[in-house]
């Protein structure tokens, strides 16, 4: 089974989650002793993989065990063969593996261990495509959006193509999730107001505009995998390059998406807030301000250049 490239893809693509998710540092022994563990334990390879075990990169892989996902197409399979409700589809793919790779899952296996099989061989080089219907499930889309950003900010060039992509991704994601989580305790400001501080029943915001430095991105590689840098400007000042790994950009996906952080993201918030913050300190002279009370902007305050104040809206 191992010898099949769709299975050692799937398989590098777990080590790839562990490593960029988890901060898991492989070393070549890690690796031997990984490969030594799936390939000797005494159950089938799919469930020697998610069943954790002594080696550090089980207990990490473990964390991504198809099994814990919760969706409707992945419910459905497990309550299907928990009732031994026959599928003729999951027949014809599992008389396949079984020809294929000797794996008989006929009513001897759990179901969880049967997800797992389907995981394993979703792409593999086999005749049935069943795996295929749970390709959805068992994406993980915030891995994959990291690794695209990540590639495209290691090859970024001046390409307009890359730049139409660079937008896209710093609009869409970056920018959007940094002025969400400054604005959410005022989530009534506009999209170019900035959250400043709240005095009494008065909140406080400024203007923002947030660019993006594509010239820095040209001349910048990542030194790992572990991480890529943004690099932005604020108000046309340039702040200093932010290191964003797989974790922060997942939060910064929820975020977009309307989710509010768990304690499990504590240790992206506490870098999310450390940029929010980088950001007011740029801005916290602001020459103009705007007093917001019951979600209605009541005033603008502007300093002039002869350090008048001018007030204006009430």
């Amino acid at each position: 089974m191992l010898r099949d490239q769709g299975v050692q893809s799937a398989i590098i693509e777990l080590i790839f989650c562990a490593r960029v998710k988890q901060d898991k540092f492989v070393t070549p022994r890690m690796m031997l002793d990984f490969l030594s563990s799936i390939l000797i334990g005494e159950k089938y390879l799919y469930d020697n993989i998610f069943d954790g075990g002594d080696n550090e990169l089980l207990d990490s892989i473990a964390e991504f065990d198809p099994a814990l996902i919760r969706s409707k197409s992945v419910d459905h399979f497990i309550l299907n063969q928990m009732l031994s409700l026959e599928d003729e589809n999951y027949k014809e793919f599992r008389d396949e593996a079984k020809s294929k790779f000797l794996i008989d899952s006929r009513g001897k296996s759990l179901p969880q261990s049967r997800l797992r099989q389907l995981f394993l061989l979703r792409n593999a080089g086999m005749y049935t495509n069943y795996p295929r219907h749970f390709e959805k499930s068992f994406t993980d889309l915030s891995t994959k959006k990291y690794s695209e950003a990540w590639e495209l900010h290691k090859r970024y060039s001046g390409d307009p193509k890359d730049k139409k992509l660079l937008k896209e991704f710093y609009d869409g994601t970056i920018l959007t999730a940094i002025c969400t989580y400054a604005n959410r305790h005022a989530p009534f400001l506009a999209k170019d107001d900035f959250y400043l501080s709240t005095r009494g029943s008065t909140h406080v915001a400024t203007s923002l505009e947030l660019s993006i430095k594509y010239k820095d991105i040209e001349t910048y590689s990542p030194r790992d995998i572990y991480s890529f840098n943004i690099f932005i400007s604020v108000n046309g000042k340039t702040i200093p390059a932010v290191p964003v790994n797989a974790n922060l950009l997942a939060l910064m996906t929820r975020v977009v998406n309307g989710f509010r952080p768990n304690k499990y993201d504590k240790n992206s918030i506490v870098l999310l807030e450390e940029l929010v913050e980088n950001i007011r300190d740029l801005i916290h002279d602001s020459d103009i301000l705007y007093l917001f009370q019951k979600g209605e902007r009541v005033a603008k305050l502007k300093n002039n250049l002869d350090n008048d104040i001018r007030v204006s809206g009430i």
